[in-house]
Order: C-alpha cells, then structure tokens, then sequence
C-alpha cells in the first residue's frame, strides 16, 4: 500500500471516532498527555484505551518519560480537525443564532454565502459595475475614499478620484487577506474574499450617494443639519463593518468575531493614517 495512502487512512481512522478525537485534542492543546491524564479526562477502562491508542499509533509518539506527543501525521490531523470544527461553528453561527438572523437582514449573508458556495469569477460582472459605479458617484459627490472614511473636498486631482474607490477596495481586501492568514492561518478562500469585499462596501458606497444627491436637489441637509453627515457616516461605517466582517468570516470559514476584531483592525489602522494626514501632534 502507497505510503500516501496509509497516512490518509491512518488520519481517517483518528478522527472517524469521537474519543480518539478527544485524545488528540488532549494531545494538542497541552502539547503532550501521559496515560494516566487520559484515563482520568475520558474516564474509560484501561483496555479501551490501549485499543484506541494502538488505532491511533501512526498519529502518536513517546519521549523518554512515556508522554504521548503527536507525531508530524499526528499534528496534521489535529489541524485539519479543529478546522473542520472551526468551519461548523462558523456554519451554525450563521444559521442557528441571533447573529444569524442580523446578519440575514443587513449584512448580505445570502450574497457572501451564494457567491462563496459558486464559482466566484461569476460574480465579476457585477463587481465591474459596483467599481464603475462607484468611481463615477465619488467624483460626483467629490469624495475621497481613504478605506473606511471620506476625504472632503479630495486631495488628488478630479481624475484620481474614481481611481481612489477602486484602490480602497483593493487595499482593503489585501488587509484582510493578509491578516486572516497571519493570525488565523487561512490561505484559501481569497477569490471568494476579493468578490465578497466588493459587495461589503456597498454600505459605504450608499453614504456617497446620498452626499451626492445631497447636493444635486440642493436639500442642504448638511448645512441645516450639522450632524446629519456625521451621523450617516458613524451608521454605514457601522454596517461596513459588520458587512465587512460577515465577508471574511464566510470567504474563510472563520468565526465571525474573528472576521470582525480583523476589520477593528483596519478601522485602527485608517483612524491612525487620518491622524497623520490631519496633522495629529
């Protein structure tokens, strides 16, 4: 039998049990387990144990104190069970939850969800008219996107302007992809997450609408209502966020308040960069 194969057995073997998952989870969250922690964590006779260990021989070694540590085939089947894990929490969040719920009502879930689950270069097409129309109203509104925020009026030429939205998607996605694999691990899923980043910032592409639309009918809201730019601003940056985070937690099978302590992250990180540009001491 090909060495491949019985590695892949070997794995299958571990993890098609619950308790011999529960021995390598014992294994892997301390770094190693002596005989007597096992009997005494999954309170099963001894005989159990030794039938369940001899299963499990490929996945384990021991050092010179008898201690159980997982072997390199050990250690990859404990990543690929706490991902699997990790991923059905992500699911049962998004289905069978509070968060489940908002994020079915504001935060495009079916979109992220339809477009992670399909191919995603389907979804160019629409994702070449949120860009086209997205430049085209930042002009328009004479807005500058900086990631989360808006620049007025701009501090680039008219031209560049439109140019701007399309990089602030783009700068975005990279922060987001960089950082889920950084700090959580997750290579895979940056095509669903290049798509789904797009659509996240819809939200904030409304802010731009109504500031354009503001000006176009001359309804003066924001020269009689001081505040109401501030505190449209402060509700899509909110909803961006959230979308934002929904985006990431779907494209990569993270929970979603890992997506979202990422997005804080960027949101960090574009409040210390207007600092700068504003001058901050």
């Amino acid at each position: 039998m090909p060495k491949e194969k019985k590695e892949k057995d070997a794995i299958y073997t571990a993890l098609s049990h619950p308790l011999r998952r529960r021995i390598l989870k014992i294994i892997g969250e301390k770094g190693y387990a002596t005989f007597t922690d096992f009997i005494q964590t999954l309170n099963i006779e001894v005989g159990t144990l030794y039938y369940h260990l001899n299963l499990m021989k490929p996945l384990l070694r021991q050092d010179e104190a008898k201690r159980y540590l997982l072997s390199d085939l050990g250690n990859l089947a404990y990543q690929i069970m706490i991902t699997s894990e990790e991923k059905l929490k992500v699911r049962k969040t998004l289905t069978e939850t509070s968060i489940g719920k908002y994020s079915l009502i504001f935060g495009f879930k079916p979109i992220f969800s339809y477009i992670s689950s399909s191919n995603p270069k389907r979804f160019l097409f629409e994702v070449f008219i949120i860009v086209i129309f997205g430049s085209w109203v930042v002009v328009e509104a004479g807005l500058q996107p900086l990631l989360l925020f808006f620049i007025e009026p701009p501090i680039v030429a008219p031209l560049l302007v439109g140019l701007c939205w399309i990089l602030n998607w783009f700068v975005i996605f990279l922060l987001l992809e960089v950082f889920s694999r950084v700090f959580y691990g997750r290579r895979e899923g940056w095509d669903k997450l290049l798509v789904n980043s797009c659509f996240a910032l819809l939200p904030l592409l409304l802010f731009a609408v109504i500031w354009w639309l503001d000006d176009l009918f001359n309804l003066n809201l924001i020269i009689f209502f001081p505040n109401f730019s501030s505190l449209v601003m402060f509700l899509v940056q909110a909803w961006c966020l959230w979308s934002l985070s929904l985006a990431v937690s779907i494209s990569k099978e993270i929970r979603i308040e890992r997506g979202f302590l990422l997005c804080l992250l960027i949101h960090y990180i574009n409040v210390m960069v207007l600092w700068v540009m504003l001058g901050g001491p």
